[in-house]
């Protein structure tokens, strides 16, 4: 489908000479395939990718976003950007094994978590199947929407920027850190620089996964809690 290199973590079997059979007009791809050891193996070599897994799974801490839109912020971010070095542009769709699919520690690892669109009563894919969706989908809305007004801007933004228009505010928790700020006193101005649009860039410039949020998010309520306990406390 046109896509880069296969990049497996953890392989739980070999590459052998059976799976060269089976690849038949793949043997390229195979042949390059890149091998992480564990996801901090992958996190040194790919520190900057932005990760899109591949998920029906929802938690409490864990926001679900239809694919079609996770691959559509990502490209909206990139398509005024200038000078974004090539490592900056890479996008990795990750997904699970067959049997049970992506693990905690592997959606904790992605930027963002997205479901393929399903219909009928059987909601789930195997994997080849899902992996061939996600690369349509991704080539549609590319080369449909996005290749032909791939334009570089002469305007200059940060590497926070980039993401807080990839992920856009449902992924980042605004509520929790406005509440925080406004109950140590701070007023936010819209219109000026304020501390919790600089704060937020200072964030997101970490490229930060959605497990980092969610305690980045609980730190912030708990924090919150107890200043308004001990401020009426000391009244």
């Amino acid at each position: 489908m046109g896509f880069g290199q296969v990049l497996i973590i953890d392989p739980q079997c070999e590459i052998d000479k059976l799976a060269r059979q089976g690849a038949a007009g793949a043997q390229d791809a195979l042949n390059e395939v890149k091998i992480s050891n564990s996801w901090k193996d992958f996190n040194e070599t790919y520190p900057s990718s932005f990760r899109i897994g591949l998920t029906r799974r929802i938690g409490k801490h864990r926001k679900l976003f239809p694919f079609e839109d996770g691959v559509s912020n990502y490209f909206e971010g990139l398509n005024s950007r200038e000078d974004l070095p090539k490592q900056r542009k890479e996008i990795f769709l990750i997904f699970g094994p067959e049997d049970h699919g992506l693990a905690s520690e592997d959606l904790d690892s992605v930027n963002i978590c997205c479901h393929l669109p399903l219909y009928g009563e059987f909601k789930s894919l195997n994997l080849a199947q899902a992996v061939l969706l996600s690369q349509h989908i991704t080539h549609n809305i590319y080369f449909k929407k996005y290749l032909s007004s791939f334009t570089v801007s002469s305007e200059k933004k940060e590497h926070g920027d980039i993401v807080e228009d990839i992920v856009k505010t449902e992924f980042f928790p605004d509520k929790a850190l406005l509440g925080w700020l406004k109950t140590l006193g701070f007023r936010i101005d819209p219109d000026k620089l304020n501390a919790f649009d600089t704060i937020k860039k200072m964030i997101l410039r970490g490229f930060p996964s959605a497990k980092e949020l969610g305690t980045f998010e609980k730190a912030l309520m708990q924090s919150q809690k107890k200043i308004i306990i001990n401020n009426k406390t000391a009244e």
